[in-house]
């Protein structure tokens, strides 16, 4: 519920889901009868309930919530990149574009430490920019959105990313994104 909350305080979301009917896919359907029944016995989810449920009303947005089944090999994925982490290899003719084009040193951070590694660049005032997958319902979204002085969308991840045997985990259609917090 606190994700949710977070996905829909997005300012890049925000506008896109006002007026609108969303579907919110839950991962089981615990998650779907808190959010219909408003939290159960539990009484901080019951305030994260209504929160979700103040906020859809404010935005003039309908929600129709839907129980997804996940097979094995996506749970197994999901798990992966939440628990373990992901490391991804850049392409070195991309560093050097970037270094070339903007004098910035480049890297893409862990996926399971991006908070912790985008307020350790912001603290250190680093000179780098860094590659990120476009997740506007993470925590650490928030903090990239307010601090980073530009964020270009990138549109391959091929042409950033070195070959599948490099990383670990499958980035076929994700959206990341360069983002530069030097000012």
């Amino acid at each position: 519920m606190t994700g949710l909350l977070y996905a829909l305080g997005s300012s890049t979301l925000v506008p896109r889901i006002t007026g609108k009917v969303v579907q919110i896919n839950m991962d089981s359907r615990c998650s779907v009868r808190n959010l219909v029944k408003g939290g159960g016995p539990v009484e901080s989810l019951c305030g994260l309930v209504k929160d979700v449920w103040v906020v859809c009303r404010e935005l003039g947005m309908k929600v129709s919530m839907n129980w997804l089944r996940r097979n094995e090999a996506e749970m197994v994925v999901v798990d992966a990149l939440s628990k373990e982490g992901t490391m991804w290899a850049l392409r070195p003719d991309f560093q050097t574009y970037v270094q070339t084009l903007w004098g910035l040193d480049v890297f893409c951070p862990d996926f399971a430490r991006i908070g912790p590694e985008v307020k350790r660049v912001l603290a250190e005032e680093r000179r780098v920019a860094l590659v990120l997958p476009k997740w506007e319902g993470m925590s650490w979204w928030v903090v990239v959105e307010g601090n980073a002085r530009w964020i270009q969308d990138l549109p391959d991840w091929r042409l950033v990313f070195a070959t599948a045997e490099h990383h670990r985990g499958n980035s076929a259609g994700w959206t990341f994104v360069l983002c530069n917090f030097n000012y």
